[in-house]
């Protein structure tokens, strides 16, 4: 009895944990926690009673009464707290048999053939490696925010329904006393199946749940490159009205003194009364090319200045670059957030950043060539929660081979014009050295000024991922296991 009461305790305790940590809750209060146990002891009592008398309905009685309870401590909704439960109770008795399977393995060379087991003492360690476990889980970074997409209406009814079956299984395995061997053994094995597609859907739904968020951000950065547009729109206007009103007002008046400077110039006497003219015509002149050289140099400013990331050769390095750029006809912008010196100083040396920015813009340049849409962008950030570089261009797409070759073999695009493939192995090897993710985006066709981006994100990982409407076509030649290839929406 006493064992039964201690798997119940650490049944609800795991199965409550579970609750707020898949809905990514913050930590109950003191005065709830002691609630919690005392609930926890009160249900343990009930529940291991009616286990005694074999109560078949024992699961959903235990799911009604803690739906309610959940509902009532953490505010949510009866149907977002019972689906939220349900996957919680699934998971527990998947972890539970993990752990159980383990303590016999680790117990039967000790009490082979015998049966005077210690049963509250593996009780009580059995459930506190289950909270470990679930304490480890949970840590990890990815599974860290639980499963945010409960909160969205339908999005866990499969994994909802997977739940259920599992508290079937174990509903009648707890009967197993008069099922036969092979039906027992075959439910085990249903089980953990039906465990691995619940853990398989978690990921997929995970994995989603980022790429939404991933097309989300690069949905806000259009938005916010389309209005830094309207603004660059509207002060060319303004500058554009500003020179046409100057010239409206030259065409009038410039005739008008020129005139009077040459009668000036012609008449004979110089008296006071034509000097005073002269003086007045020349403070006007004077005024008038003031006004204009103020302007025009606001224009030819905002025409071609960069922001400047303070440090000297990469401000060099851009400044280089947009002068290429404007040669070539291509309409080149530069976008920094953060402390660009601080970058150089805490991630990545300036001289490495200058050499991969470099190679980057010079690939991107090459692979615009001809074409008819002429963009290139790129963007630096540094902040608390990220550092990324990012190079995005509207030139030709990458032939589905390079993906491959990346790094490992030396591939260019203009052999015939003297490309040796150098560029990118020496890019492959600074994001080795920094232990940076390579992210490359592959826009589909109509949907974007930009054909393609390639984002180095400074996040220790390492990770080479590809997002692509063409990965049907990656897929074919795809032998990496270093590469995830991503459908693009």
């Amino acid at each position: 009895m006493i064992q039964d009461l201690i798997r119940w305790f650490f049944n609800f305790l795991c199965s409550f944990y579970l609750f707020y940590k898949l809905l990514n809750l913050k930590n109950p209060k003191i005065l709830h926690k002691i609630s919690f146990i005392v609930i926890f002891l009160i249900e343990s009592l009930i529940f291991s009673f009616l286990e005694v008398k074999n109560f078949i309905f024992i699961f959903p009685a235990i799911i009604f009464f803690n739906t309610f309870i959940l509902s009532h401590f953490a505010k949510k909704t009866i149907s977002l707290s019972l689906v939220t439960l349900v996957i919680s109770e699934a998971i527990y008795y998947i972890l539970f048999l993990l752990v159980a399977f383990v303590i016999a393995l680790v117990a039967a060379p000790f009490f082979y053939g015998r049966y005077d087991l210690p049963y509250v003492a593996i009780q009580i360690s059995g459930g506190l490696i289950e909270l470990l476990l679930l304490f480890l889980l949970f840590k990890i970074k990815r599974l860290r925010r639980g499963m945010p997409f409960l909160y969205q209406i339908g999005s866990s009814a499969t994994g909802f329904i997977l739940s259920c079956f599992i508290l079937l299984i174990v509903t009648i395995i707890s009967f197993y006393d008069t099922i036969p061997d092979m039906q027992f053994l075959f439910l085990l094995i249903a089980l953990f199946l039906i465990g691995l597609l619940l853990y398989c859907w978690w990921r997929f739904r995970i994995t989603r749940d980022y790429l939404e968020k991933l097309r989300q951000s690069e949905l806000k950065a259009l938005q916010n490159e389309l209005s830094e547009k309207d603004n660059r729109i509207r002060e060319l206007e303004e500058n554009n009205d500003a020179l046409a009103k100057i010239i409206h007002k030259d065409n009038k008046l410039i005739p008008a003194m020129e005139l009077a400077v040459c009668e000036y110039l012609e008449a004979e006497a110089t008296g006071g009364d034509t000097r005073k003219k002269g003086e007045q015509l020349a403070n006007e002149l004077k005024t008038m090319a003031q006004d204009r050289k103020g302007t025009l140099n606001s224009y030819r400013h905002d025409e071609h200045a960069l922001p400047t990331t303070g440090v000297c050769v990469l401000d060099a390095l851009f400044t280089y670059m947009q002068q290429r750029a404007l040669a070539q006809n291509i309409n080149f912008s530069l976008h920094i957030t953060g402390d660009i010196v601080k970058m150089t100083e805490d991630v990545i040396s300036g001289e490495d950043l200058s050499h991969l920015l470099a190679d980057l813009l010079e690939n991107a340049m090459i692979a615009i060539g001809n074409s008819k849409v002429r963009s290139l962008s790129a963007y630096l950030c540094h902040d608390e929660n990220s550092c990324t570089i990012e190079i995005s261009d509207s030139g030709n797409a990458f032939d589905v081979q390079l993906f491959e070759d990346f790094g490992q073999t030396q591939h260019t695009t203009h052999k015939d014009s003297g490309g040796s493939g150098i560029g990118l192995m020496d890019i492959w090897k600074l994001k080795k050295q920094y232990r940076a993710s390579l992210h490359i985006i592959e826009y589909t066709p109509g949907t974007s000024t930009f054909t393609k981006k390639i984002a180095l994100v400074f996040d220790r990982k390492n990770h080479y991922l590809i997002q692509t409407y063409r990965r049907n076509e990656i897929e074919r030649v795809h032998m990496r296991n270093d590469m995830f290839v991503l459908q693009a929406d």
